[in-house]
This record gives structure tokens, C-alpha cells and sequence, in this order.
């Protein structure tokens, strides 16, 4: 189950993280949102152990939504150890959505 990371928690649960993690910047009564989360649901099995799995509402996190430059959701950001290795934004395929996770597991080794 994806992580509920807040302004309080965003920095310490990102730099803690072993494994990249991806961030969904949602927001509630988003129907792109509703419509990726299956998606998110599905890679995060599929991910188990290699990627971690997050989310914030921008909504009520707007601070740190403006810091990460979080402009719409849904947008995806993937960190590792605090540092951004790539986002997508808006409504995505199970496809574009594997093609990024597997392109974030080989951008970590840069980051080593």
C-alpha cells in the first residue's frame, strides 16, 4: 500500500528510502487521478522491493506541491535518496507507466 507522505514526512521517508521512490501528486475529485490509480496499484506489485510507492494530496499539501514544481495533477516524481530522477505528467498507459519504472531502477545506478 502506497505511502501517505505529507509536508511534515516528504524529506525524512525520501531520504530514508533504500529503493527510488515514486510519488503521486493527486488530488481529490481528479478523474485522471481515479483513472492511473488502478494503474499505480498494479506496478506497485509488480514493482514490490524495487520501487516504493507514495502519494501526496496536493491539494492539501501546497507548499510542498510549489517546491516540487507540482504544476497539475496527477504528476508522477520519482526520487531517490532526495534526488529526482524523472516525473510524468498527466493521464498515463500501463505502458508509459512500466517504460518510466524501468527507466527510473537503471537512472538510480546514476545517482550510486
Amino acid at each position: 500500500m502506497a505511502e501517505t507522505l505529507r509536508e511534515d514526512n516528504f524529506d525524512t521517508y525520501l531520504q530514508k528510502s533504500e529503493i527510488p521512490v515514486l510519488v503521486d501528486f493527486f488530488n481529490d475529485g481528479c478523474i485522471p487521478c481515479r483513472r492511473i490509480a488502478p494503474l499505480l496499484s498494479r506496478a506497485e506489485k509488480e514493482f514490490d522491493g524495487r520501487i516504493s510507492f507514495a502519494k501526496v494530496n496536493a491539494g492539501l499539501n501546497r507548499e510542498l506541491s510549489s517546491r516540487c514544481v507540482v504544476e497539475a495533477a496527477p504528476t508522477l516524481i520519482a526520487f531517490y535518496k532526495g534526488i529526482e530522477l524523472g516525473r510524468l505528467r498527466g493521464t498515463i498507459d500501463a505502458a508509459a507507466l512500466n517504460e518510466f519504472l524501468n527507466k527510473i531502477e537503471i537512472e538510480k545506478e546514476k545517482v550510486l
